[in-house]
């Protein structure tokens, strides 16, 4: 390598040589990545500015969409076969208990 070629780092398996050039490119691309975070961050609080504002809304909006989600897994639920055999045999189990008791 020349030696203009400064060594960047080194394992045993191979060594890592950088030039100004690189460098420079990956000054900008760091730039750069850093640009779009901010650019996200900034995006990403103008989308929550814009639902604080209408926060009665989304919440008018949202808690019957909640409830009728419940309500549909409750009615998926009683649909399953297993759904209500607990209380029959306790059902059952009673009235024995109250048959016994009347003999």
């Amino acid at each position: 390598m020349p030696p203009t070629y400064p060594l960047q780092g080194q394992t045993k398996a191979c060594r890592r040589y950088s030039t100004k050039k690189l460098q420079q490119k990956l000054e900008q691309l760091n730039e750069a990545q850093e640009a779009v975070q901010a650019a996200q961050r900034r995006a990403c609080a103008r989308v929550c500015g814009v639902f604080d504002s209408s926060y009665a809304v989304w919440c008018r909006a949202v808690t019957p969409l909640a409830e009728l989600d419940a309500l549909c897994a409750l009615a998926k639920a009683s649909e399953s076969s297993n759904w209500g055999e607990e209380e029959e045999e306790e059902e059952e189990e009673e009235s024995l208990f109250k048959a016994d008791a009347v003999n």
